[in-house]
């Protein structure tokens, strides 16, 4: 039964995006749904890093009015 251990952890894995894809058509609008899945995104590639996501983010959001601005 081992594989079906790692089936649930990948559902569990999985299920915060299904429901985020729910609330995703809530939006209001595609480019609020691409947003979500970016912010997901972060969260999760900071989880696989052990890294704590709000940490990390208030870390960023305190360091963005220093950052000098780019031009794209």
């Amino acid at each position: 039964m081992p594989s079906a251990r790692r089936n649930n952890a990948a559902e569990r894995g999985v299920r915060p995006v299904a429901v985020g894809r729910h609330n995703w058509t809530f939006a209001g609008f595609d480019e609020g749904g691409r947003r979500a899945a970016a912010i997901y995104t972060l969260v999760k590639t900071c989880k696989l890093n052990d890294v704590d996501p709000q940490a990390w983010l208030a870390d960023i959001l305190a360091h963005l009015p220093d950052s000098p601005r780019q031009a794209h």
